[in-house]
């Protein structure tokens, strides 16, 4: 009895853990990001610690402006 205890708060916590979410929470494909809300603002201002910036910035950099490269790479 000693033994069963332990080993069956496991093996529940083991099969809770493992069960399955719904398929529709899957990404079908990777969302673009939206460039166009660069476009009006100023890089410069923006936090470049912050790394879902740089890649916004990096991402949409080609897009927006074909000739610089962004500022991350600098």
């Amino acid at each position: 009895m000693k033994i069963f205890t332990p080993l069956l708060i496991v093996t529940l916590l083991l099969t809770l853990a493992a069960q399955a979410h719904d398929p529709s929470q899957h990404k079908d494909k990777a969302e673009k990001p939206q460039c166009a809300a660069l476009k009006d603002m100023d890089i410069k201002k923006m936090d470049k610690q912050d790394p879902v910036t740089q890649a916004l910035i990096k991402k949409c950099m080609k897009q927006l402006h074909p000739e610089e490269k962004p500022e991350t790479e600098k």
